[in-house]
């Protein structure tokens, strides 16, 4: 997909969610897509939460300030 998080999910009526979820050996990001049904995004949002809490993969680009 070169790189781009989606799927041409609405053609089939799903829901999907995209998190990132590491970095490649040349420091590239990697992200994880979530499927789920129609409708679907509360539990969609509930488990792409909960993975970025248990993983702590999302990291602040190096140019983003730090906040208070």
């Amino acid at each position: 997909n070169k790189g781009i998080p989606a799927l041409n999910t609405f053609l089939v009526f799903a829901a999907t969610m995209t998190v990132p979820s590491g970095f490649t050996s040349d420091n590239l990001p990697v992200g994880i897509t979530f499927l789920g049904p129609a409708y679907s995004e509360p539990t969609l949002l509930k488990l792409a939460y909960a993975y970025e809490q248990a993983t702590h993969h999302r990291m602040p680009p190096k140019t983003a300030p730090v906040l208070p």
